[in-house]
């Protein structure tokens, strides 16, 4: 327990203990101390942290993205890196600071870093939309689109319109580009 002056007094036999500090809100202090006779321990400072969540979705900045990857810096340094759950969250706790952050998942275009800065409070909303790739191939002439949109993202016309730009070969030399118009329905 700890006192008013924020002091521990424990009596210990000699010997050699592992000891970690704890406070809600704050980074977790460990440590060893080696006790013989009366041993006084070095004062144990505790950093305040603040939850910070991300909300990864897809275009529409609804639909939540399970299992996209966002690596948390600051500076050269690799603060922590993350996985969404079902929900499109993680949330990391982090110290007075600046940071910055991307995202990653398979199938989607990883955007630009971007910065954000700890300031003795929560960041509750840090949103990222994330846009569906889409690659195609060209056989003998014909265009197939390998992309599964879910229906909810096709809602609209707007949506459902793409245009799809491609190159024109002639065997390895590249003889214009060309683009084709094409309607998406949801599988």
């Amino acid at each position: 327990t700890v006192g008013a002056d924020g002091r521990v007094v424990l009596g210990l036999a000699d010997g050699t203990y592992d000891y970690a500090v704890t406070l809600a809100g704050h980074r977790t202090a460990t440590g060893t101390i080696v006790v013989y006779g009366d041993t006084n321990v070095p004062v144990v400072a505790l950093t305040a942290v603040y939850d910070v969540t991300f909300t990864i979705t897809m275009k529409d900045g609804t639909t939540p993205i399970a299992g996209a990857t966002i690596v948390v810096t600051s500076g050269a340094s690799t603060v922590g890196t993350l996985t969404t759950d079902g929900a499109g969250k993680a949330t990391i706790a982090l110290e007075n600071g600046s940071y910055s952050y991307t995202v990653s998942k398979e199938g989607y275009a990883i955007p630009n870093a971007v910065s954000f800065t700890v300031a003795g409070e929560a960041l509750p909303g840090l949103t990222v939309s994330l846009n569906k790739v889409v690659s195609c191939t060209v056989t003998a002439g014909q265009v197939k689109i390998d992309f599964k949109p879910y229906a909810a993202l096709i809602s609209s016309l707007s949506d459902r319109s793409v245009t799809v730009m491609y190159a024109i070969y002639e065997g390895k030399r590249m003889v214009g580009i060309a683009t084709k118009t094409a309607t998406l329905t949801a599988n």
